[in-house]
Formats: structure tokens, C-alpha cells, sequence
């Protein structure tokens, strides 16, 4: 049996060693971190090597049994051999890092928690708000938003209810005020106030209210103009499909003739026009006059259409000291393979093959071709939009428009939502516009 005392594995030390077994030969010992590592040789030729792990600190063990086997004997005798060691219990022998790593990441844990700590009960942030906001009435009223929310959840706890369902909340909202957009609106901005009293963000309900608030907007408008002489909206449609129809019999004759594709015929440059206009927007006669088409981005304040990165850019422009630089993506594989072939050249010129001098040539080049001028279509296309931004109560595609024919929302309902008078045979706003307050 070979007994070891007191072994110090801080200072890498011990006290004694006695062998119990046969006539030892040698003993050699040695330390790395927190094993202890003994080799005890025979005369035999026989040789144990046996190795201590520390004990953890939570353990109180003063004696260690470990039940080795020794190798095979001259007598092929296999024995049992008991080894034991004693440790002694000292404060001081806990390594240092293990000391520090479970107090650093103690710390960590709790600043990873905090936020999760807080805890208001909806009786709480009714104080809370009555507390912050000058107006009782108004400070009742969100809370009786945020009750009836937290009544749907049976969620009473107030930041858990905040940060953990914010577009469950969303959709409840939508779904209980469905048949009012005012309604939804002022819901929605009770409980984003809750948000602001408790220093918590939203951009989901920030983005929700603005969403909201266009619509309001674009139906607000519709309603004025029911009561003034506006065209009939079969008229606006009537524009639409004339025109698309004219873009597939110039799209028929660059198929029938390669041609007209090859020397960038007014033909070609006309369809790649109505197909911009139709399907991405209405840019105005003055950006499109001096359109050019390249194969790499330049510095130059010129507009043009990018095919590399499938995009048009327009910089010179009627608004772009306030707006500025507008980038348009083109998705359309066919119409860029088209523009392809006019690299190096103009989006659109005269039978001459000469620039427009002015957007209104442009204008009465595109209504003797066509049959109508482009503010005719951008006007329908505009009115179009809008009446499916309101059925729909979807206003993406409405701010792209915008975007892309350059104008600001207001001027797009003031001034080109022409075509939304309604008739026997035409699409009934009253339909699209649901509103009980």
C-alpha cells in the first residue's frame, strides 16, 4: 500500500510517502497544474505509476480510495492494492482563476438580466402614466388600450407583455378595429405611449402607425375629391390598357424584326419607354429627354440607366435640391437584356435620331405615337395606385411610386389622383374605404 500526507497542491509539495509493497527500487513524483503524478519502481522490474486529481472545492474529502490493479507478478499472482491519500482542507489552495471566473461571470449574468428584472403591473403603469401626463382623460384612455390588451393575453406583467409580443399586439389591434383606420391608428399610438412613458423602443409600431397614418391620408384626400368633377375611373383604366396594348404591338415588331433592335430603332426605344412607364413608374419628360444608357456608374450629373447594376439613376431633376439623387431598380430581365442593346447610346430620340429639345416635343412625339401624352398616363397610373393602396390597406407600393415618379405623397393626391370618380360600371371607392368614425 502506498499512503501519501498532506498534499499541497497550491505550493506543489508533500509530506510524506510510505510504501507497504515489496522492496522499492525508486520513486519519482511530479505536479502539473492540479494532477499529481507518482511512479514507484520494484526490484521485481514491476512499476506503478498512479496519478492524483485535486478534489473540487465543494468536496470535504479527507481520504481518497482509489483501487488499482498491479501489473502480473513472477508468481502471475494479480493483486489488489489500496492507495490512499490525505488532503488537507486550506482556504488558501483554491487555484486563483476559479476564484475570479465564477465572480466575473456573476456579474455579466446579472448586468444580461436587469433589463428582465423589471416587473409593473398594469395597476402600476396607470399610476405611471396619470403621474406623467398632464391630461388625466388622456392618460385613462391609454390605459384602457393597454387593459384590454393585456385582458386578450392574460398578461399582467407589463414589460414582459411590451418586449416579448409586439406584433401579437399588432395583430389584435388590427383585428379588433378592423372596420375603422382611424381607430386602429389611435389604438396603436395608446399603446406606443405606454412604450415612450417606459423608455422602451418600438420601431415595429413606429413603422405600423406610419403605415397607418398614409392611409388615412390617401383616404381623407379620396373623400374630397368625391365631391368635385373628377374623370370617371373606367376613363383611367381605358388609358392604361391602350397603352399596354400599344407596348406589345411595338414589343411584336422588334420580334418580327431584329433589325430595329440592332440599330436601336425609334420602335425599340419607344417600347423600353412605355415599359418603364407601365411597370415601374412615370418619370417625368424632362429626366427621360436625355436619358443615356451605360455599363458602369460615373460622376457625372447626367441621368442613366445602369445595366450592370440594373439600376436608373436620375440626378438632374425638378426636385433635387430637396429630394436629391433617386435610384430606380429595374427587375425586369427582358427589358434589360433590350436596353442592353442600346449601350452607349440615348433612352429615347426623334425619328432623326436626335435628342428632344424640350419635354413637351418629347410629350407630342410619345401622343402621336400612342394616342395619348404621358401626363395622361402618369395621371392614370397615380389614380390607379391609390384606389389599390385603399382596397388593399397596403401603402408599400404607393411610396414607391412615389418615390420612383419623384414626387412627395401630398402632390401625388393632389394633383394626379384624377381618375376616382365612380359610375355604374366602375370600381365603388365606398367599397375600398370602410370607416365607421
Amino acid at each position: 500500500m502506498i499512503e501519501i500526507q498532506n498534499i499541497n497542491f497550491k505550493n506543489k509539495t508533500i509530506d510524506n510517502v510510505k510504501c507497504s509493497y515489496g522492496n522499492v527500487k525508486d520513486m519519482q513524483s511530479s505536479m502539473v497544474r492540479n494532477t499529481f503524478k507518482i511512479n514507484v519502481s520494484y526490484n521485481e522490474g514491476e512499476t506503478i505509476t498512479t496519478e492524483y486529481t485535486k478534489p473540487k472545492k465543494k468536496d470535504t474529502i479527507e481520504e481518497v480510495n482509489i483501487n488499482l490493479f498491479d501489473v502480473e507478478t513472477e508468481n502471475t499472482e494479480q493483486e489488489q492494492l489500496n492507495i490512499s491519500f490525505k488532503v488537507e482542507e486550506q482556504q488558501e489552495e483554491t487555484e486563483e482563476p476559479k476564484e475570479v471566473e465564477p465572480e466575473v461571470k456573476e456579474e455579466e449574468q446579472e448586468e444580461q438580466e436587469q433589463p428582465n428584472d423589471k416587473s409593473l403591473s398594469i395597476e402600476e403603469l396607470k399610476e405611471l402614466l396619470t403621474e406623467k401626463l398632464e391630461k388625466k382623460n388622456t392618460a385613462l384612455s391609454y390605459y384602457r388600450t393597454i387593459k384590454q390588451v393585456c385582458d386578450y393575453f392574460e398578461i399582467y406583467e407589463i414589460y414582459r407583455l411590451l418586449q416579448h409580443n409586439e406584433q401579437e399586439i399588432i395583430y389584435f389591434i388590427e383585428d379588433k378595429y378592423k372596420t375603422s383606420l382611424s381607430s386602429i391608428s389611435s389604438k396603436l399610438c395608446d399603446v406606443l405611449k405606454c412604450y415612450t412613458v417606459l423608455s422602451l423602443e418600438s420601431k415595429l409600431f413606429k413603422e405600423r402607425i406610419q403605415h397607418y397614418k398614409t392611409l388615412l391620408k390617401v383616404k381623407k384626400n379620396a373623400d374630397k375629391e368625391k365631391l368635385t368633377d373628377k374623370k370617371n375611373i373606367e376613363d383611367g383604366e381605358e388609358i392604361l390598357t391602350h397603352c399596354r396594348e400599344e407596348m406589345n404591338k411595338l414589343g411584336e415588331k422588334v420580334k418580327n424584326d431584329i433589325q430595329l433592335l440592332n440599330t436601336w430603332d425609334i420602335t425599340v426605344q419607344m417600347y423600353c419607354v412605355l415599359k418603364i412607364y407601365l411597370d415601374i413608374g412615370n418619370l417625368r419628360g424632362d429626366e427621360v429627354v436625355d436619358m443615356q444608357i451605360l455599363d458602369t456608374d460615373t460622376d457625372e450629373k447626367i441621368n442613366y440607366i445602369n445595366t450592370t447594376t440594373k439600376k436608373i439613376t436620375i440626378k438632374n431633376h425638378k426636385t433635387e435640391s430637396s429630394t436629391g439623387t433617386r435610384i430606380i431598380d429595374i427587375e425586369d430581365k427582358k427589358l434589360m437584356g433590350i436596353l442592353r442593346k442600346g449601350l452607349g447610346k440615348y433612352l429615347i430620340t426623334d425619328t432623326n435620331g436626335e435628342l428632344f429639345k424640350t419635354s413637351s416635343k418629347f410629350g407630342e412625339n410619345f401622343k402621336s405615337l400612342i394616342g395619348y401624352n404621358p401626363y395622361d398616363l402618369r395621371k392614370a397610373l397615380t389614380s390607379k395606385c391609390i384606389r389599390e393602396c385603399l382596397r388593399d390597406k397596403n401603402t408599400e407600393q404607393l411610396e414607391q411610386l412615389a418615390h420612383t415618379q419623384g414626387h412627395s405623397l401630398s402632390t401625388m393626391l393632389n394633383n394626379y389622383n384624377t381618375y376616382n370618380q365612380e359610375n355604374d360600371n366602375g370600381l365603388n371607392l365606398d367599397t375600398c374605404l370602410i370607416e365607421d368614425d
